[in-house]
């Protein structure tokens, strides 16, 4: 243990108490993280045994000016369901920290969106859909969007971080998101020649996909499941 002598200035550190400094190395190449996804420099690690139960502090320290920063404590992670379901919201938070604009983080979205709508507007077909089949369409898209974005943070991560397996992870959360989008929008466009008990079994199915693999940002899973309850006729 290193004591109060080596604690910077601007850190208050109680009389009786200990600490343990740890200086951290900026590395020249960024680590990749599959599941944000992210590129990240790993700077400092520490890993001790606690001598007594208690509360221990940590403080992180840049001199001069500082900058944002990720702080892991421990080596399990775990969620609760609740947790799970919300790390697409939770994610927004994390590119805001990374400082990306609105634009950026829901320009698929959009992108996707509009395209998608465009397209279906001008398909002789959509006179037959359901107002069901419609929210299950812009569930669909919304999957779709989700994909593109994953993607699309991908290729901003790769700028820095070197590609490696980690990637293929990536690429696995993306493609659950995009499969189940495609089967929405290709289920609700031929809503009219399924049955309605097979289309709102299809839109549960979709919706709880959605939950568990982080797609539709939420609102495309809850838009499936407000296909599958909606009455079957033409709106």
């Amino acid at each position: 243990m290193l004591f109060r002598s080596t604690v910077p200035a601007t850190i208050d550190l109680p009389k009786k108490d200990t600490a343990v400094v740890v200086t951290g190395v900026r590395p020249l190449n960024a680590e990749y993280e599959p599941f944000s996804p992210m590129a990240m420099f790993p700077t400092a690690s520490y890993e001790g045994t606690a001598p007594e139960d208690g509360t221990y502090v940590i403080a992180v320290y840049t001199p001069g000016d500082g900058g944002p920063y990720t702080l892991a404590s421990g080596k399990l992670e775990s969620f609760t369901a609740t947790e799970w379901i919300m790390v697409p919201v939770n994610l927004i938070g994390v590119r805001l920290w990374q400082e990306q604009s609105l634009l950026l983080i829901f320009g698929p979205y959009l992108v996707v969106l509009i395209a998608g709508m465009v397209l279906v507007l001008r398909w002789p077909g959509r006179q037959r859909m359901s107002t069901a089949a419609w929210f299950g369409l812009v569930a669909g898209l919304l999957y779709l969007g989700s994909g593109t974005a994953t993607l699309l943070q991908t290729g901003i991560a790769l700028q820095m971080a070197t590609a490696g397996p980690a990637v293929l992870v990536t690429l696995v959360l993306a493609a659950i998101p995009i499969g189940a989008g495609a089967a929405a929008v290709c289920i609700s466009l031929r809503s009219s020649e399924s049955t309605p008990l097979r289309f709102r079994l299809q839109m549960v199915a979709i919706g709880i996909v959605g939950l568990v693999g982080w797609g539709g940002l939420i609102i495309g899973p809850v838009l499936a499941f407000v296909a599958a309850l909606m009455p079957a006729g033409k709106g």
